[in-house]
């Protein structure tokens, strides 16, 4: 308990190291440079999810079951999990050669994408965390984001065009996820994650799996639609300062559910064991209370003041009665995530990925429809109101199988 309690304080440090990096580049670049540094973030989390996150959710649930096993049990597990990766990883090469050819993304961040993609081909945190090295795995987190914080943040004094700056903080990512990997392969593991074996036997790997495999990582890739979408429609129906002002004021949404992020990943190999032992639900319902507890003391407070927020984290250059208007519409997201903490991340723990991908491909093609229809009248603000209605459409939805599951 006191590793994983470290383990806690290191991840939601480096978490907001991520802030920091967005509020450096905000501040010294500018609210234009900030819009494409947005954009370049955007097409980043949805390489993360094609290489990395479909196969650690699927991943880690296939090694707790086989966590007792033989080692050859384990070692099959895991060649599966980076066969899915290799398959990513193909898919966001050609995704970004693709997007370079038709003038989308110019030369360097073609690279940035290419190489960012290999990064995390590499990061195996959720091998650690399965495996019981959850300290290693946010060591190797805090490590990473102190490090690109400290290179960016020189680059900004340099006055660096915006673009090295994140081909820069691509290979820092690269060679730290590389670092930790070869250290943890001669150190810890048990299990080798990369050998011949996963390219012989690559459709053996995958042809069992692959459904689930597309579920989650469809699924998660529309979930991100929710926030990246929204970037995109306002790029293109307003002008790149407006984009700078949205950016700055979404990144209070982001940040929260970064750090979200971080407590249902650390909490993931657990709630699984749980899940298996039948005490998962009533374990999620005390969270759940005191989620609401959180969120009314904590966060709705903070709602009324977004001019005094925006202006002493970005400058006053970044206010405007948009971008306040906006930061409270954000909040009141971010009270309805905090209360349903743990509950969309149960179709994941509880195998129902086919439901979370049907959940989020409607949501997602809702969030387009309602940013076209709501932006080019209402602005930034329009933008905050399709995110509030899609995200509540999903707390919802996940709710009833939740609910559902918990009755049976």
């Amino acid at each position: 308990m006191k590793s994983f309690s470290i383990a806690a304080i290191f991840e939601l440090i480096a978490k907001l190291g991520i802030f920091l990096l967005s509020l450096i580049v905000a501040r010294h670049f500018g609210p234009e440079d900030f819009g494409l540094w947005t954009l370049a973030q955007t097409m980043i989390f949805f390489v993360i999810i094609v290489v990395e996150f479909a196969s650690q959710q699927t991943g880690v649930r296939t090694l707790i079951l086989n966590i007792d096993r033989t080692p050859q049990d384990l070692q099959k597990a895991l060649n599966t999990i980076v066969s899915f990766r290799i398959i990513g990883l193909s898919f966001c090469v050609l995704i970004g050669i693709s997007f370079f050819l038709s003038g989308t993304l110019d030369f360097i961040l073609l690279s940035s994408l290419i190489v960012y993609g290999l990064g995390h081909f590499f990061n195996f945190d959720f091998l650690y965390r399965a495996l019981g090295y959850q300290l290693y795995a946010a060591v190797q987190n805090f490590i990473l984001i102190f490090i690109t914080v400290l290179i960016v943040f020189i680059l900004s004094l340099l006055e660096s065009n915006i673009s090295d700056v994140i081909l820069a903080r691509s290979f820092v990512i690269l060679l730290i996820f590389i670092m930790f990997f070869k250290y943890a392969k001669k150190k810890y593991l048990k299990v080798t994650p990369l050998n011949r074996q996963v390219i012989s036997d690559l459709t053996e790997n995958v042809q069992p799996n692959i459904s689930a495999f597309l579920y989650v990582m469809a699924g998660a890739f529309f979930a991100r639609v929710f926030s990246g979408a929204n970037v995109f429609v306002v790029e293109y129906n307003l002008n790149n300062l407006d984009l700078g002002l949205f950016s700055a004021v979404s990144l209070f949404y982001i940040g929260f559910i970064t750090i979200k992020g971080v407590i249902t990943t650390l909490l993931y190999p657990n709630l699984c064991e749980k899940y298996n032992n039948g005490n998962y639900y009533e374990f999620v319902f005390k969270i759940t209370k005191l989620s609401l507890l959180f969120s009314l003391v904590i966060l709705y407070p903070i709602s009324f003041y977004g001019d005094v927020l925006i202006k002493f984290i970005f400058g006053a250059s970044y206010v405007t009665t948009e971008s306040v208007a906006t930061f409270k519409i954000y909040i009141y997201i971010c009270i309805a995530l905090s209360v349903g903490l743990l509950i969309p991340n149960s179709l994941h723990v509880t195998g129902r990925s086919k439901e979370f991908f049907i959940i989020t491909l409607i949501c997602a093609l809702l969030c387009i429809g309602i940013s076209f229809l709501l932006i080019p009248t209402l602005g930034i603000i329009g933008a905050a109101y399709a995110t509030l209605t899609v995200e509540l459409l999903v707390l919802i939805s996940s709710g009833f199988y939740f609910l559902k599951g918990a009755k049976n």
